[in-house]
C-alpha cells in the first residue's frame, strides 16, 4: 500500500513539474531527466539506472544527485559511481545500484538529479527504486486437509525468512509445489491441477499468498489420497509449520477414531469438515450463554459455516476482496482531540474574535503570534486560560473592520509543536521556507529518533501525520520523518516504580551534580544497565564512575608533560579500544561502552606504569572516544593537551586491524588434556615449533612415553603420554 502511495506522490510531483515547465517558456535548453521514474531493485540482481540528454553532449559531462530514502547505502546497497558522466557525442550515462543481502523488503532509494549549467531538468528529475525481495521464502499450506468433492482451491501462505513478515513484491511470484509420492490418487484419472500443469503456485503482486485449483475426475476404491507438498531441496523455499496438505477424494477414506480401522464413507466437503474433530468442534446445542472460547467454528455464517474462527479471521479480509465488496485496510488510531489547552505555555492559537465578522485568522504578516511576557503563568481558578487576564495582549482590532475585538485566549497543545519541530531545527533562522532544500537533504530525515516507548502512540503517530502533510502540500519532499526508532528504557524509583511527584518518588540530580559532577551522573546513568531497558535507580555506583575519570585524569596529566613515545603494546591497545568502543556504540550497547572505556582505563595504567606515561595521541583518542559520554572532561582533556579549538571538530577515531594483531601469544601446555604450563610463543609460529616450545617448558613432568602431539594454533598445546 504504501509502495503505491509514494509512486502516486511521484507522479504527481513529475506532472506538476511538467505543468510548470509548460507555462515557463523561457527556460530553455537540452532536457536532462532520468530514463525511467520508477525502477525494480531485484534484490538479487544489480540494478542499472540511466539519465539521458535531448541531444548528445559535447564534452564529458559531469551530473551529480542526491540520495535520499529508508534504505541506507553502504549497508542495504552500494553504488557503482557517486555521479553520472555522460561521454563526449553521446546521450545517456547509468550507474549501478548492487543490493546487498540486508535489503528489507518495502525500502526505497530516491535519486534526484542536481541542476547543472546549460540544461533544464525533464519530467524525471528524480527517480524512486522500489526494493523486490527475492531472498528466502517459509511458505505453508492454508490448510493440513481438504476435501474433493467437485472443484477446490487450495492455498499457500508466503513469509520472508529473514523478517518473518507476510512475503509481499511489485511482481508475481511463483513457489514450486510437488505431488508427494505417497500419493495413491492419478492425475488425470482421479484429478488435474486446473490452471497449474507446471506445478507452481503464483503469488499475485502485492499480496502474500497464492492458490491453485484441482478438480475431481473420478473416484476410485483405494484410490482416494492426494499429497502436496513443500519442496524441502529448492534454494529459495523453505517449508512452514505445513509443509504438506492431504486431498480426500469424494468418497474417501477416513480414519475411526474409536476402532483403529478404515471405512468409507460417501461425505459432502461440509461433511468433512462438521464431523472431523480437528476442524475446530461440534455446534452447540441449547446454549444458554454467549459462546466466548478464543476458537471455535463458525456456524450460521453462510458460506463460512464449518471454518475455525481464529482461520477466518485471517481469510476474511482476503475473502471480502475477492468478491469486490471491500478491501484490508490498517486502521490508525488517530483521533479527534481536543486542541486547546487553558494554560499559558504552548504556541498561541492565531484566531481574533470579532464581534461583528466572527473568527478572524491573525494576518499572516503578523506571524507568528507570541506570548507576552508575564510574572506568572500559574492557573486562574476560573477555567480560562492565564493569558484571558493580560488585558493588553487579549484587546486588539479586528484585522477585516477594525472593531474592538478579543485574541483567542487558548493555546495549543504540546504535541502541536512536537510533531514536527525536529524539521525546524536544522534551519530555525530560515525566514523564507520551513526548511531549505540544501538543510534538509543535509539532516533529513532523522537517521534515528531516541525516546520512550510512551511516544510510541501519540508523538510518533502525530510526528508521521504532519510529516505526511507537509509532505503533500510541497512544504518538504519526503514523507517519514525518522529512518530508525530506538525506544529507550526508563529510570524507575525503588521496586520498579515510575517516578512521579505524585507518587514522592522523585530523585533529584542536584545534589549528585554537586558532589561528582553532570559527567559522572551522564556516565552512570548509561551504564546502569542496556538502554532499552528500564532500570531500578541506585546512586551507590556513581562512585565507581567518579574514580573512573579521576584515574584518567591522573593519567593525563602525568603524562601530558612528558614525551612518550608509543610502543607497540601502547599502538595495538589504542586501536582495538578503538574498534571495541566504536562496535559498541554502532550497536547501541551504550552500558558495555562505558564498561569497555573502564577496562581500557585498567590497562593504559599498567602500561604508564611501565613506560612511565601514555603517549599523546592516545590521549588524544581516548578523549575523543569519551566526548559523546562526558563532553565537559573530554574538552578539558583537549585543552590540557594543547588545544585550542573545540574536540567536536576533532573527527572520529579510526582504527586499523593489522595494528590490533598479537606478535605474540599466551597458551597453555597439557599433558592428558590437563594443564602444566602457559607459555608465550609467536602468534605465527609454525606447529613443530610450537611443540618443541611447549615440550620444553614442562620437559621434568613428561616421564613416560609420548604417543601424540597436537597444536590447536592460538589456542593449545596437548601432549598425549602413556
Amino acid at each position: 500500500m504504501m509502495k503505491n502511495i509514494i509512486s502516486m506522490i511521484c507522479l504527481l510531483l513529475s506532472m506538476c513539474f511538467v505543468a510548470c515547465h509548460d507555462d515557463d517558456n523561457e527556460e530553455k535548453g537540452p532536457q536532462l531527466a532520468f530514463s525511467e521514474l520508477i525502477y525494480t531493485l531485484d534484490a538479487e540482481e544489480p540494478l542499472k539506472v540511466e539519465i539521458r540528454v535531448s541531444e548528445p553532449v559535447s564534452a564529458n559531462t559531469s551530473v551529480k544527485f542526491n540520495i535520499r530514502g529508508a534504505a541506507i547505502q553502504g549497508e542495504e546497497y552500494e553504488l557503482s559511481a557517486d555521479e553520472f558522466v555522460i561521454p563526449a557525442g553521446e546521450t545517456t550515462a547509468s550507474i549501478t545500484v548492487t543490493p546487498k543481502n540486508n535489503f528489507e523488503d518495502g525500502k526505497t532509494i530516491k535519486l534526484e538529479l542536481y541542476p547543472i549549467d546549460g540544461y533544464v531538468l525533464g519530467e524525471y528529475n528524480f527517480t524512486l527504486i522500489e526494493v523486490l525481495t527475492k531472498g528466502q521464502l517459509i511458505c505453508s499450506f492454508q490448510e493440513e486437509n481438504y476435501v474433493l468433492p467437485g472443484e477446490i482451491e487450495i492455498r499457500m501462505d508466503a513469509k520472508d525468512a529473514n523478517t518473518g513478515k507476510y512475503f509481499s513484491a511489485s511482481t508475481d511470484t511463483k513457489v514450486p509445489f510437488i505431488v508427494g509420492e505417497h500419493s495413491t490418487a492419478i492425475e488425470h484419472v482421479h484429478y488435474e491441477f486446473v490452471d497449474n500443469p507446471d506445478k507452481m503456485f503464483v503469488i499475485p503482486a502485492k499480496k502474500s499468498y497464492g492458490t491453485i485449483k484441482i478438480r475431481f475426475l473420478k473416484w476410485e476404491e483405494g484410490k482416494t489420497t492426494l499429497f502436496l507438498l513443500v519442496p524441502d531441496e529448492n534454494d529459495r523455499v523453505l517449508p512452514g509449520d505445513v509443509d504438506q496438505t492431504e486431498i480426500y477424494i469424494n468418497g474417501m477414506t477416513t480414519p475411526d477414531r474409536l476402532e483403529g480401522k478404515w471405512v468409507f464413507k460417501e461425505l459432502t466437503s461440509m461433511d468433512y469438515v462438521k464431523n472431523n474433530a480437528w476442524h475446530g468442534g461440534e455446534e452447540i446445542e441449547n446454549m444458554t450463554e454467549a459462546y466466548t472460547d478464543a476458537v471455535g467454528t463458525m456456524i450460521n455464517s453462510g458460506e463460512w459455516n464449518g471454518m475455525e474462527s481464529s482461520v477466518l479471521k485471517k481469510e476474511a479480509p482476503h475473502m471480502i476482496e475477492e468478491m469486490g465488496i471491500g478491501r484490508a485496510t490498517v486502521n490508525y488510531k488517530l483521533r479527534d482531540w481536543v486542541f486547546s489547552r487553558q494554560r499559558y505555555w504552548g504556541e498561541p492559537i492565531p484566531i481574533i474574535h470579532c464581534p461583528k465578522c466572527g473568527n478572524v485568522p491573525v494576518p499572516e504578516e503578523e506571524l507568528p503570534l507570541r506570548l507576552p511576557e508575564v510574572d506568572s503563568y500559574e492557573p486562574t481558578g476560573t477555567g480560562e486560560s492565564p493569558l484571558a487576564a493580560i488585558d493588553e495582549w487579549v484587546n486588539c482590532k479586528c484585522p477585516v473592520c477594525g472593531s474592538d475585538s478579543k485574541r483567542e485566549t487558548n493555546t495549543m497543545p504540546q504535541w502541536a509543536g512536537s510533531s514536527w519541530y525536529f524539521l525546524r531545527y536544522v534551519d530555525n533562522h530560515n525566514s523564507e521556507a520551513l526548511v531549505s532544500r540544501e538543510k534538509a537533504d543535509e539532516m533529513l530525515p532523522v537517521d534515528m529518533y531516541i525516546g520512550g516507548v510512551e511516544h510510541a502512540v501519540l508523538h510518533l503517530l502525530y510526528s508521521r501525520f504532519y510529516t505526511k502533510f507537509l509532505c503533500d502540500i510541497g512544504a518538504i519532499d519526503f514523507d517519514e520523518p525518522f529512518h530508525k526508532l530506538f525506544n529507550q528504557g526508563m529510570i524507575t524509583g525503588k521496586n520498579g516504580i515510575k517516578m512521579s511527584k505524585s507518587k514522592g518518588n522523585v530523585v533529584s540530580p542536584d545534589d549528585l551534580v554537586r558532589d561528582y559532577g553532570c559527567d559522572s551522573l551522564r556516565m552512570y546513568e548509561l551504564f546502569v544497565g542496556p538502554p532499552e531497558l528500564d532500570a531500578e535507580w541506585d546512586d551507590r555506583g556513581i562512585d565507581g564512575v567518579n574514580r573512573f575519570l579521576k584515574r584518567l585524569w591522573n593519567i593525563l596529566m602525568e603524562s601530558k608533560e612528558k614525551d612518550v613515545q608509543p610502543t607497540k603494546e601502547m599502538i595495538k591497545l589504542r586501536h582495538r579500544m578503538v574498534y571495541d568502543i566504536t562496535t559498541r556504540l554502532e550497536s547501541f550497547s551504550l552500558n558495555t561502552v562505558i564498561s569497555g572505556f573502564m577496562e581500557y582505563n585498567n590497562k593504559f595504567m599498567e602500561i604508564a606504569k611501565k613506560e612511565g606515561g601514555i603517549d599523546k595521541e592516545t590521549l588524544e583518542t581516548i578523549a575523543v572516544l569519551l566526548s559523546p559520554f562526558a563532553p565537559h572532561f573530554a574538552e578539558e582533556m583537549w585543552e590540557q593537551l594543547g588545544h585550542e579549538e573545540t574536540i567536536f571538530n576533532a573527527g572520529w577515531p579510526k582504527y586499523d586491524e593489522n595494528e590490533m594483531k598479537d606478535d605474540e601469544i599466551k597458551i597453555p601446555v597439557q599433558i592428558n588434556g590437563k594443564t602444566k604450563a602457559v607459555i608465550e610463543i609467536p602468534a605465527d609460529i609454525s606447529k613443530d615449533d610450537a611443540i618443541a616450545a611447549g615440550k620444553e617448558a614442562i620437559a621434568d613432568k613428561l616421564t613416560g612415553n609420548v604417543i601424540k602431539e597436537i597444536y590447536v594454533p592460538k589456542k593449545i598445546i596437548n601432549i598425549v603420554m602413556k
